[in-house]
């Protein structure tokens, strides 16, 4: 009787595991069809590139809103659409069809444009008292997502205080398995002025209206590689032709190192790693951006210089509208005895402590820390009929306040007084987004020399 009742146990044991293993499969989602509307322009392998989930996975019911939600914001994180909409379809027994009802950009730009020759808005507004002369008038025709492959073409032509042309061209997938892609570029520049020297922390041009002082020529070709959705990496041959008038040459020769012209060849491998939620405006996520380079490599006589980049950033959700973003950026280089045009450190472009827009700071190493508190006012989603490429823009505000840090390492500071010193600065802003096509902060900011302003950026942080 005990080996009878014995056996009864493990068949009912058995029979209760496989009762469980059955629940627990139909548990399970089959992706039956993954279909997609909207892209009239965009080819279907393009977009499912940026999926983790395919046709055949399965996935626990439990997450089935969380995993179609996650690649709708891949989607639009390949910023090729200004909606993207996700609807679950046809659920027959354990499997079912997800749909994606997207929007797509206006790709076509071809538009003329004013902007300012100096490095923001603030040092045009107060340091050069608005000057019109200071503007630069153009035109950029470029087509976003040429034949429909994600590629990039483009020529951008400018007149006024400084004149340049660029030509380029990208393409993300050269190879079936669309990890491997190009990118090239050739750009020429010359103007009437130039930023040739620092005084006390302030830029120093050279004008001269006789003739253009300078002329720059830059050509680069990119191999990239991307094996996933969220790592890059870029293997770039860059040269450079830096020429200057004889005027210039007798005025600043350090400016080139005692040259009139000089030639520079350039390889840079680049890291760049984005899990971030939303690429456009993160709230969670981290990001990576370095890059190591060489510049001379051995063939131009008494240059070289040696360059590591590194970009850390984390941002946390903390609710469904407030966030934080921390920034972490530094730099090191070598030699430290440079010729000035590669001496550049931070006030250019986002390398600078908010507060400290006015000036600029060379040298060789630097470090960077920027911490925001960020809260969600409102969203609105702007719809016009005046202008076709802009039918509908949704527009995102945040409230928002900071803390910056940073500091600057030099040998050769002259008469700066904010170099190999900690810098801080801290304060109260905006930030609205505009979709894809703009971004802007407002910032009112305080600084350790015990200044304030208002400042307005028109790039990410």
């Amino acid at each position: 009787m005990k080996l009878v009742s014995s056996i009864l146990v493990i068949i009912l044991w058995c029979v209760g595991f496989q009762n469980a293993k059955g629940q627990e499969g139909s548990d399970e989602l089959i992706i039956r069809k993954i279909l997609f509307k909207g892209n009239k322009t965009t080819k279907e392998f393009v977009i499912r590139r940026e999926l983790n989930i395919k046709e055949g996975h399965r996935i626990n019911n439990e997450k089935l809103n969380e995993v179609v939600e996650f690649n709708r914001q891949r989607i639009l994180n390949a910023k090729l659409f200004i909606t993207a909409e996700a609807a679950i379809l046809n659920k027959v027994n354990d499997s079912i069809d997800i749909e994606y009802t997207l929007k797509e950009l206006f790709y076509w730009n071809a538009h003329p444009y004013v902007t300012l020759a100096d490095r923001n808005f603030n040092v045009w507004w107060t340091q050069f008292n608005r000057k019109l002369d200071r503007l630069n008038i153009g035109a950029d025709i470029n087509r976003k997502n040429f034949r429909g492959r994600n590629e990039e073409i483009g020529v951008e032509v400018q007149a006024g205080f400084n004149k340049h042309i660029y030509m380029y061209y990208s393409n993300p997938f050269i190879d079936k398995s669309l990890k491997s892609g190009i990118r090239t570029s050739l750009a020429l520049n010359t103007g009437k002025e130039i930023h040739s020297g620092t005084d006390s922390n302030r830029q120093v041009f050279f004008r001269d209206e006789s003739e253009n002082p300078y002329r720059w020529l830059r050509a680069e070709f990119a191999y990239l590689y991307r094996p996933n959705y969220a790592a890059t990496h870029e293997l770039r041959f860059s040269f450079y032709h830096l020429g200057l008038s004889d005027s210039m040459m007798r005025d600043v020769p350090e400016f080139l190192g005692g040259r009139t012209k000089i030639n520079i060849p350039e390889i840079r491998y680049r890291y760049q790693y984005n899990n971030t939620d939303d690429r456009n405006y993160p709230t969670s996520g981290w990001e990576i951006d370095g890059f190591a380079e060489q510049k001379g490599l051995g063939l131009v006589k008494d240059f070289n210089q040696w360059q590591a980049y590194l970009h850390l950033a984390n941002y946390q959700s903390i609710t469904s509208k407030l966030s934080t973003a921390i920034h972490i950026r530094g730099r090191l280089s070598g030699p430290d005895e440079q010729p000035y045009f590669n001496y550049r450190a931070m006030g250019f472009k986002n390398d600078f402590v908010r507060g400290f827009e006015y000036y600029i700071i060379d040298g060789s190493h630097y470090g960077l820390m920027r911490a925001d508190l960020r809260y969600k006012l409102f969203s609105y989603d702007l719809r016009q009929k005046i202008l076709p490429i802009l039918r509908q823009l949704p527009i995102d505000v945040y409230a928002k306040s900071y803390v910056d840090g940073g500091y600057v390492h030099s040998n050769n500071f002259g008469n700066s007084f904010l170099n190999n010193k900690m810098l801080y600065g801290y304060g109260l802003g905006l930030d609205l987004v505009f979709s894809y096509y703009l971004k802007a902060r407002i910032e009112y900011s305080f600084n350790s020399l015990s200044e304030k302003g208002l400042f307005l950026n028109l790039r990410n942080e």
